[in-house]
């Protein structure tokens, strides 16, 4: 029963983690519109010259000049982007063409915090999977859960990254770190265990970290805490209830 338990804990992470990368595109994947907004003779300022663009850069230059209304990700051609990002006179031939390049509309708050609850869940999911086949909650393996969400967030957003700078790693380990407590305090429940409290313990103190380093992060603690709560609470119990079903004794490494 255990090894069949794992098996659709782990198949259900894989789908929901699958599900996520393929819907739904990195957060940091920004999107990004230019326009033409003026046009001279007179080549008083001039920050960068049409010839020293890259092809990607020239085409989208090109395409903006005959208001094609082009648009450029973030992940697409991370160097055209840096050299057209803000506000740019370009001299092409003998015009300064005055070029604005923005981000628009990349699908918005929701479907960012969407694939980032898909993804946390995915990795809490592979972790309990572990749990049940093992049949133990020792410190290592309930460490697992806030491990394995941290890294199949971080994973799934710096892979497709040009740069790391693009980002927001901290931001990713307070999301993960908190989206691991409802499972822990579920779990918690059923078990009475000093040692889960112990590690909650631990990663609210990591969480506080976080806000202390930039306050935003506040929402990422928010965000899981309330969209995974109940379910969270819920798998914890029901992984719990299934493991002393098996006669399972805590343990700590």
């Amino acid at each position: 029963m255990g090894f069949q338990a794992s098996l659709v804990y782990a198949a259900v992470g894989l789908i929901l983690i699958i599900s996520a990368v393929t819907m739904f595109p990195p957060v940091g994947d920004v999107t990004y519109h230019p326009w033409v907004v003026d046009q001279s003779d007179t080549a008083e300022r001039v920050d960068v010259h049409y010839s020293k663009l890259s092809e990607r850069a020239q085409t989208i230059v090109d395409s903006a000049i005959a208001e094609e209304y082009p648009s450029i990700s973030l992940y697409e051609d991370y160097e055209a982007v840096q050299s057209l990002r803000g506000s740019k006179d370009i001299q092409k031939g003998d015009t300064v063409y005055t070029m604005r390049t923005e981000t628009a509309d990349n699908g918005g708050l929701f479907e960012a915090l969407l694939r980032a609850s898909l993804l946390s869940a995915g990795g809490l999911l592979l972790a309990l999977s572990y749990i049940q086949l093992r049949g133990t909650t020792t410190l290592y393996n309930l460490a697992l859960l806030p491990a394995v969400a941290v890294s199949v967030l971080l994973g799934a957003e710096l892979y497709p990254a040009p740069t790391i700078s693009e980002v927001n790693v901290v931001m990713y380990l307070a999301f993960g770190l908190a989206s691991s407590i409802p499972v822990l305090l579920g779990m918690w429940i059923t078990s009475r265990q000093r040692t889960i409290l112990g590690l909650i313990g631990g990663i609210f103190a990591l969480l506080i970290i976080s806000v202390l380093a930039d306050s935003a992060n506040i929402l990422a603690i928010l965000i899981p805490l309330i969209v995974l709560g109940i379910p969270g609470l819920g798998l914890g119990w029901l992984v719990e209830n299934s493991l002393n079903g098996r006669g399972h004794s805590p343990t700590i490494d």
